[in-house]
């Protein structure tokens, strides 16, 4: 083996590919019954609600989401709930604040437990694996962080060890390895390589999944491994999410045949953002003597209604109705502005990447500053939405202690499972 350029039996990697949120998006369909996406996160306690937004985005949900350096506590696992999963968090390692901790969030409609034999943290390598039980199938999914100044001989001793304890079936270990696939010829690189073919699993990720200033081209040290390579109908990156690490995922097609959850379709006519909102308030202040009526002590309620009702459909009401299958209850604090500013983010970054190519790899900086500073501008507004949100629930129930304790439950995560972890 030497790098991703080796002669693979099967050559799983050909097909990755370097696409936007919206296109992985349209890869979801009935050709596909099982995903994966991986993202070194860096730390949840800053990175989380940036991440859930994004996610929000993205209406099919993947099958499996995994994390490395989430930089948090099991037990503080409830504080980071994403609706419609069960989280799986794995222990930091003791004494160490920052590059530390993995997290399995698995979807509600399958049934995972946590294999107790196959989750371990030392300073050399950390890992956490589920079992996904569908009928006869057994799904191996496991998430995989190696702390880049660990061990490299004691990593592949525990690595090639856990691989041999997992289960016969399906398997797919995410994670975080620091082995960069395109130093070919690199004696740790082709270890880890050779270790993973010999049990049968192949990486499905070829294309640079960190930013690093001294490569102009990156490097690709996070990847998916599996055995059911030829199941996998897409694989790749996604280029407008993320920072340094881009996250990764896979579609495949297993011939499972689980039961989806039925999700109502709701058609949503009226888009109630915060510009449409100020163009009603507008619009309300221009038509305040229809509201009032020529005789304020007998109002027209009719024509108040009316009235009303024409400023709502003039300035909210969408030209075309939208059907979604986006639970409005989920993620409450996500308002129609942040998704707009998602969106712009996006055209940001776009409008940069065009400008990289071979001779300036890094594009035009303007743009790029531009785009840069846009996100960390939203990345505070979202925290700052969301913050006020509960604040908000908080002072609107003062005085109700069963309401008050209702939304401490709610930031905390507490709530009823459609599926629980056995």
């Amino acid at each position: 083996s030497s790098g991703i350029n080796a002669e693979w039996p099967l050559r799983p990697g050909e097909n990755c590919r370097d696409v936007t949120a919206d296109t992985v998006k349209s890869y979801f369909s009935s050709q596909s019954d099982f995903s994966t996406f991986f993202y070194n996160v860096d730390g949840l306690k800053s990175n989380f609600d940036c991440l859930a937004a994004e996610l929000f985005q993205l209406e099919n949900k993947f099958s499996v989401i995994g994390l490395a350096e989430t930089n948090v506590e099991s037990a503080h696992s409830l504080l980071f709930k994403l609706d419609g999963y069960n989280s799986f968090f794995g222990d930091v390692l003791p004494g160490k604040f920052k590059g530390t901790g993995v997290a399995l969030y698995v979807h509600e409609s399958l049934n995972a437990t946590i294999n107790s034999q196959a989750c371990n943290v030392t300073p050399d390598i950390e890992y956490l694996f589920v079992k996904i039980s569908i009928k006869k199938t057994v799904l191996n999914i496991g998430v995989i962080y190696r702390p880049p100044n660990g061990n490299t001989d004691q990593f592949f001793n525990d690595y090639e060890n856990v691989i041999k304890i997992l289960p016969k079936g399906p398997t797919f270990i995410m994670g975080d390895f620091n082995f960069d696939l395109f130093k070919t010829g690199d004696i740790s690189v082709d270890r880890h390589e050779e270790t993973s073919i010999t049990h049968g699993l192949f990486p499905l990720i070829s294309l640079a999944t960190h930013e690093r200033s001294s490569s102009k081209r990156g490097t690709c040290i996070d990847n998916i491994f599996t055995n059911s390579t030829e199941n996998i109908t897409h694989s790749g990156i996604i280029q407008d999410i993320g920072t340094n690490h881009s996250p990764i995922f896979s579609l495949s097609y297993l011939d499972l045949n689980q039961t989806k959850p039925k999700t109502t379709a709701q058609t949503q006519f009226y888009s109630f953002s915060k510009q449409n909102v100020d163009s009603l308030v507008s619009e309300l202040g221009v038509q305040q003597g229809n509201l009032i009526g020529s005789n304020p002590e007998t109002p027209n309620f009719s024509a108040f209604i009316n009235t009303y009702q024409e400023a709502v459909d003039k300035t909210c009401k969408l030209d075309k109705p939208k059907t979604t299958k986006r639970n409005a209850i989920n993620n409450p604090w996500i308002t129609d502005g942040i998704i707009e500013s998602i969106n712009e983010k996006k055209k940001l970054y776009a409008a940069w990447k065009k400008t990289c190519c071979k001779k300036t790899p890094k594009g035009e900086l303007t743009l790029y500053y531009k785009f840069s500073e846009y996100r960390k501008l939203l990345t505070k507004i979202i925290r700052r939405v969301k913050s006020n949100f509960y604040n908000t629930k908080i002072a609107n129930a003062s005085g109700n202690s069963k309401k008050t304790w209702e939304v401490i439950n709610q930031i905390r995560g507490k709530c009823k499972k459609t599926i629980k972890p056995q």
